[in-house]
Order: C-alpha cells, then structure tokens, then sequence
C-alpha cells in the first residue's frame, strides 16, 4: 500500500513577463505506508516544493499528486482540513510561538480543531512524554535547547495522530549529536506508531541513519530512487555518487591510484557488497584464483538496515591472463545478489 503517489508532477511558478520557473519537472515516486523515505538535493533543488504538495500547501501546475487516497489538489475547505489533520509537520526552525508555553505550543493544533480541554490536556501530556519533555509543560521555547524545540515540534505534529509526518530539513539547524538523537526518536516514532515519515535534506547522513528508501532530486528532477541499501551500494548518477561519497567513501588516497594506474598492482577489481555479501569473498577468490592477491582497500558503513562496503583487491600471476580472472569474479557475482564487481585497472 501507498500513503503517497506523485504522477509526473510538475511545479512552475511565474517570474513575469511571460516567463516561468521550473521548479519540478516529471517527477513520479511512491512512497510506501509506513516507511521513512527521504528526499535529497542540493538547495534550490525542488525538495520542499516536492514535500508541502503532500499537504496542499503547494499545487502542482501538471501531474497529480495522490495522498492516502486522496488529491490535496481537488480538495477544499472541511474535506482538506481533515486531510490535512492526518499529515503532521515539523521544521527545521521549529516554527513555535515564543510566548506560549511548551504545552500550549503543543495543543495548537487541537485548540484550532476546537478538541474539548480535558482531551487536550491528556493528548499534550502524552505526546510531551513520547519526545522525552514531560516535564517541561510551563516552560516556554526561550528556555529550551535546539534540539529541545525541535522535540516540541515533533510533539505538536503528532498531537492530531496523523497517518504522515513530513519532515522539512528537521536536523539541519542541529548539532550532530542532536542530530542523531532526533533521527532515533524519529525511528521510534515509525517503529511503535506506523506513522509513514516523509524527510528532505541535503544531508546524505541523515538518509543513512534513518531511511528505508531514498530519491535523489537535482534541478526539478528526480534522477535516481530506491532502497537506501541498493543506492548506496550501486549508486548510477553523478550526483548520487557524490552524495554517498559523504558517507561511504570511494575516493583511494593519492598514491594507490597512482600505483594502480600504471599497473604496478596488477589487475584491480572493485566489489560493492551488502550485508554479508562480502562474507566468503576472499575465501572464494582464494579457491577460484591460483595467483597472488591483494587487499589494497577495504571500507564498511552500517546504514539503518543494512550495511554497505567495499573491497579493492590486486591480481596478478595467474594462470589464464586476465580473461580467466573475469570469468571467475563474473561466477562470484552472479551467485551473490548483493555483490557487485567493477575492473579499476585490466
């Protein structure tokens, strides 16, 4: 099942004179129920856009944009309300109002829906409990630390039980430490209620430690999507590859490529594996190749769910030449689905 749907969506906003701006062009994804999927482009990229047409926020000048069986685009006043009531939202700079307390920053959302005062109370309570805040009702925003308000948002988005969180640069405002304790809380959030969390950034550390699935945006254009796993291990597009190179390096020091580029380490092959994928791979090799071998390089980075590395490795002295050697790495690689091999130097 799917919470939210983008069909060839497209986003332009008039700059005069006849002219227009894309903002987004074609972009069709599908978020699943119940996951964290994360969105990330550089600034300027079309993220946010993307994100408040989840809530009709903004509309999309072509395509269609479908959110748990419903078009924002088609709705109006009482019908998008109670869509709306079911999307929570958080910010990256909080958006509290600095002369209410926490817990009436909290039970905004309520008091707008004219929700009786006993059921706000008892909600407010709840969700200050949930973000770890209980004990900071009479307090007021001034007083808290960043990732603090950032908790009270979180508390505020989810006061109305929605089915969606949309998450706009929640962690970029924060320290990494916070950071982190934000993305667990947000993890815990996903885990205990089901809520599906929708998150942008331009952070590809965020991704890593808190999605499930991942698309990449760049100019208004979606340029490559998928499980975080496969995306960090295969990456396609360019941009991609730099963004993952922030958390999975790929990049040899100087003096290997140079070694390598002039043959001095025979033929070099570079496997990217997930999970356990790597587990048998130099016993393997071992058992299929009768020459010399040499582990030049090797990384390995935990994500959410699975693990992503990889292992460079010199051939060299055996038997059959080259043609030989990709016969057998070609063997490994079509019995390991989560092993992938790419000649650096024949």
């Amino acid at each position: 099942m799917s919470a939210i749907v983008y069909e060839h969506v497209g986003k332009s906003y008039p700059t005069g004179k006849g002219q227009s701006f894309q903002a987004l062009s074609d972009v069709s994804l599908t978020v699943p129920d119940g996951e964290i999927f994360g969105v990330i482009g550089s600034s300027g990229a079309g993220k946010s856009t993307l994100l408040r047409m989840v809530n009709g926020l903004e509309l999309p000048t072509e395509g269609h944009v479908n959110v748990l069986g419903q078009e924002p685009a088609s709705l109006k006043g009482r019908e998008l309300r109670l869509l709306r009531r079911q999307i929570g939202m958080i910010f990256q700079h909080y958006n509290l109002l600095s002369s209410k307390t926490i817990a009436e920053n909290v039970a905004i959302p309520l008091v707008l829906s004219h929700t009786p005062k006993d059921e706000i109370a008892r909600k407010v309570s709840q969700m200050l409990e949930l973000v770890g805040l209980e004990d900071k009702h009479n307090v007021y925003p001034s007083q808290l630390s960043g990732g603090q308000r950032q908790r009270v948002g979180i508390a505020r988005a989810l006061v109305t039980n929605p089915k969606i969180l949309l998450c706009d640069e929640a962690t970029s405002a924060l320290d990494p430490l916070t950071t982190v304790q934000i993305l667990k809380l947000l993890q815990r959030i996903n885990h205990e209620y089901g809520i599906t969390i929708m998150l942008i950034t331009h952070q590809m550390s965020v991704i890593a430690k808190a999605c499930n699935y991942v698309a990449v945006v760049e100019h208004g254009r979606l340029i490559e999507q998928g499980p975080v796993g496969r995306v960090f291990a295969h990456p396609v597009q360019p941009l991609t590859r730099k963004f993952v190179n922030t958390v999975v390096p790929n990049t040899l020091n100087e003096d290997l490529r140079n070694r390598i580029d002039q043959g001095d380490e025979g033929t070099v092959v570079q496997f990217s594996y997930t999970d356990d994928g790597a587990k048998t791979l130099l016993a393997d090799i071992r058992k299929a190749y009768d020459g010399n071998v040499s582990l030049l390089y090797a990384n390995e980075v935990p994500l959410r769910n699975v693990t992503v590395g990889k292992i460079v490795l010199g051939f060299s002295g055996g038997s059959g030449g080259s043609s030989a050697l990709s016969g057998r790495i070609g063997e490994l690689v079509r019995n390991d689905p989560k092993l992938e091999a790419e000649v650096l130097h024949d």
